[in-house]
């Protein structure tokens, strides 16, 4: 009879569908004996006598590694009820992380041997009959295989079992024993490790202790594989112990060439002169530079970049513009050369695995892994968090604007918070992990006075029951490195624009001493309480130090030939020509602070706006040249600002708690077009009114307000249309559509695009994925809009990351006003610091 909720088995109620085996249907149900609730898997045909025995002798096994059977009926199994997914759903993600590899193989191993010392076998183990639980692997349908209405039998006469996961013994029919589940087992552990099922001619896994294992496994004489669950458990668990970290002297030694030979030469008498001193002082701080190479741009910023050094001291890995698209690129320490992560194109924000083999990154609201030694990007999660870790449990936590903390499997899955926000709070940033495994640290972004800083929270507490402990006010994210000596590392720290370091007990949560400053001129972005610094294991320390990658204003013709420079160098971005076209509003950057600059390219000089702030973004100008429109970024809220042009006032058009970007007017002033970026990954166009005085009229309306990101557009030169970017393709696409009124859209971009400009009523260029601009013909038809085949027009040697556009287009077409790179200004100081021996003595 067809089953629905209400129904009942015994004194079991059915409550709802969970799904359908072989064997037959699975409900979730509820015990009104004991008001729990199970699982109730509701078989296709009567129990025999011998199942029945069996499934009580299952039913007698307590295993925390094992799906507990509660009670078998005429045709039922009540069970306990699992909230997880199928090892075999997480495979089809891609192949897991050691650390979860030989995590669940050992659990695995430890829920057959306690099965087997009770002589039962479960005949089926596949990754179908795993399921990955918060509390990690258990065990479904043990011994309960030999059924042969299970549809997982090619054929009603055969063994039980699956084909693909069988012994040789089982597959030739003369038997199996508790040897057959180990080579079950085998076949699971190398899927798990190499993303793939074994195959006779299968490829060895990493590492050797793990392929020793596995192959042993895989014997085909069941003489020559372990010969007990418990041996494998005991060989999992050794290949799991952590091996002895490396004498300082290797480290030392694998980045030696690095330096150049007066570095190494002040090293050698550095340290002469250090062991002259008492043996109370401590070492001095040995430090070397790195500059990113001459054609990438490093990224850093409030949505892009960042830089991690790897947990092992060997690699710093880092986002840049790389060929005219984001990447992740890698500087061994023991090398001279750069090289790009494959796969990584859009990646900002790395962090590394913690045994320095992975790296995590966010791309196209995406949270990936990849390796670095080569292989495609596998998903972990769809993600709003830019900034995460990673820990030797398989764990990844991550934050983000206006979230909680959220902690989801390196193996891939759906996030679950750790934290919850109160009404104040903005979110909760740069989580980290501290040894032991019990805590984790994070920056708590609050609107209120006096709530930001640095909090602690557990791992093993849900985000109802967290109870943060607050530890310390700072204005960036806090690092823990391990102390080179005794119980306490330290938490590294940005105040006052300078890093600090302070002594902490990660056990007790509790500081021992003062603060230290250990660096100046890090690199920050204060919106998302950012410091450009990471620390390693074994005690070196990577900076990003306030150095810039300068820009001139140049103009270019339609075949990228330069014809004049017009600026002086600055960190510039974000260009839009006045209607004159004789002068261009960008944001420019000539040392920490920045902010809305009016540049005359005639006089080749630029002048602030009265708007020379690190939070002021996205300038617009007017076309009838009265005033100027812009961001001002207040912590994670923001302004749509109207300042007239040669006042000091401002007017605060539109507020909000997310950040809102102006990106351009309509030719008589009346039309403000602006991104609303609610959720960082998908951000949506807008249009506000604008009376005569240039006053906000009514509501904001939605052009392009869909669950796909729809970062940046502009007005067509009547203001009928708007030209816009949206990835609802997997990729970003330039698209038409009419404004106001009803209309078809139509798509532009052939192969890609983005940072589309509409100055000519005839053409519309844009940003090829490539790096290349693009010209379209495009003409009115009616009401609609026909477009030609995009051309190619040159390369632009400067892609700016987020909305900003490192060009602009004259109204006649023939020339660009794009970005020229200048060589790098470091102020003194290289990109990137690497430095040795920098604790404090105490």
């Amino acid at each position: 009879m067809p089953l629905s909720p209400g129904d009942r088995f015994g004194p079991y109620e059915i409550v709802s569908r969970l799904g359908e085996g072989g064997m037959g249907e699975v409900w979730k149900a509820r015990d009104t004996r004991l008001d729990r609730m199970v699982a109730v898997k509701v078989c296709k045909q009567e129990f025999s006598e011998r199942f029945g025995r069996e499934a009580r002798a299952v039913a007698a096994l307590s295993h925390p590694n094992i799906c507990r059977l509660y009670d078998v009926g005429a045709n039922y199994l009540v069970m306990e009820l699992l909230e997880g997914e199928t090892l075999a759903a997480l495979l089809q993600k891609g192949a897991l992380p050691l650390p979860l590899t030989l995590r669940y193989g050992a659990e695995i191993a430890g829920g057959l041997s306690a099965a087997h010392a009770k002589a039962l076998i479960h005949r089926d183990l596949k990754p179908s009959n795993v399921m990955i639980t918060k509390a990690g692997a258990k065990l479904l349908d043990f011994g309960l295989a030999k059924s042969e209405s299970d549809e997982t039998l090619t054929a009603s006469h055969m063994v039980a079992g699956t084909p693909a996961y069988m012994a040789p013994e089982q597959r030739a029919g003369t038997g199996c024993d508790a040897r057959s589940d180990i080579y079950a087992i085998g076949l699971i552990l190398y899927e798990m490790a190499a993303g793939k099922r074994a195959s006779p001619t299968r490829a060895p896994v990493e590492p050797p202790e793990l392929e020793r294992i596995a192959g042993t496994c895989l014997a085909d004489d069941p003489d020559d594989r372990f010969q007990s669950a418990c041996d494998l458990k005991r060989s999992i668990d050794w290949c799991k112990a952590p091996a002895s970290a490396p004498v300082a002297h290797r480290t030392w030694s694998g980045w030696r060439l690095a330096l150049l030979s007066a570095a190494i030469l002040a090293a050698i008498c550095g340290w002469a002169a250090w062991s002259l001193k008492p043996a109370s002082d401590p070492p001095p701080a040995l430090q070397f530079t790195i500059a990113p190479p001459s054609e990438t741009v490093y990224q850093f910023g409030a949505m892009a970049g960042g830089s991690a050094i790897s947990p092992d001291g060997r690699t710093l890995a880092f986002a840049a513009i790389h060929q005219g698209q984001p990447k992740l690129m890698l500087r061994p320490l023991d090398s001279l050369e750069f090289r790009v992560v494959p796969g990584t194109e859009g990646a900002h924000t790395p962090f590394w695995s913690p045994d320095s083999a992975n790296l995590a990154f966010t791309a196209g609201g995406q949270l990936k892994r990849v390796r670095v030694s080569g292989g495609a990007p596998q998903l972990i999660t769809s993600s709003e968090g830019a900034y995460g870790a990673w820990n030797e449990n398989g764990f990844i936590l991550i934050g983000a604007l206006r979230q909680p903390i959220l902690r989801v499997s390196s193996g891939g899955g759906d996030p679950l918070p750790l934290t919850r926000l109160t009404p104040e709070d903005l979110g909760h940033l740069h989580p980290c992990f501290l040894p032991g495994g019990k805590h984790f640290i994070y920056h708590s972004a609050s609107g209120a006075q006096g709530k930001s800083g640095i909090f602690a929270g557990r791992l093993d507490a849900t985000a109802e029951s967290q109870e943060p402990r607050f530890l310390l006010n700072a204005d960036s994210q806090a690092v823990y490195a391990p102390s080179a000596g005794g119980h306490a590392g330290w938490l590294l720290f940005l105040r006052d624009g300078a890093l600090r370091a302070r002594k902490f007990d990660a056990a007790n949560l509790r500081f021992e001493g003062a603060e230290t400053i250990v660096g100046e001129q890090v690199r920050q972005i204060k919106v998302y309480n950012r410091g450009d610094f990471s620390a390693s294991n074994n005690g070196l320390l990577a900076l990003g130090r306030t150095g810039y990658a300068m820009t001139s204003l140049a103009w270019f013709d339609r075949a990228g030939l330069p014809l004049e420079t017009v600026s002086e160098p600055a960190l510039h971005s974000g260009i839009n020509l006045t209607a004159d076209e004789r002068h261009a509003v960008v944001n420019r950057t000539t040392g920490p602070a920045g902010g809305v600059w009016l540049a005359d390219l005639t006089a080749k000089t630029s002048v602030g706006l009265g708007l020379e702030r690190s939070h002021t973004y996205s300038p617009v100008a007017a076309r009838g040249g009265g005033f100027y429109i812009f961001t001002n970024m207040r912590g994670a809220n923001s302004d749509l600002v109207r300042k007239p042009a040669g006042q000091a006032e401002v007017e605060v058009l539109k507020s909000d708690v997310a950040p809102l970007l102006g990106l351009d007017l309509t030719a008589d002033d009346r039309r403000l077009l602006f991104a609303e970026w609610k959720n960082m990954n998908n951000p949506n166009l807008w249009v506000l009114e604008l009376s005569p005085a240039g006053h906000p009229v009514g509501e904001p309306v939605p052009v392009a307000a869909s669950e796909f990101a729809e970062p940046t557009g502009q007005f067509s030169p009547d203001g009928r249309f708007v030209v816009y970017v949206s990835n609802e393709s997997m990729r970003e696409e330039v698209y038409v559509r009419p404004f106001p009124g009803p209309g078809s859209r139509i798509r532009i971009s052939t192969a890609g695009g983005r940072y589309p400009r509409w100055r000519n009523p005839g053409e519309i260029v844009y940003l090829g994925l490539d790096g290349k601009l693009f010209a379209a013909p495009v003409k009115t038809s009616g009401a609609g809009l026909v477009a030609g085949q995009p051309q190619a027009l040159f390369a632009l040697r400067r892609l700016a990351f987020g909305t900003s556009h490192a060009y602009d287009v004259t109204r006649d077409g023939r020339r660009i006003l794009a970005l020229q790179p200048q060589p790098l200004q470091l102020n003194g100081e290289d990109a990137f610091s690497i430095l040795q021996q920098w604790q404090p003595s105490r």
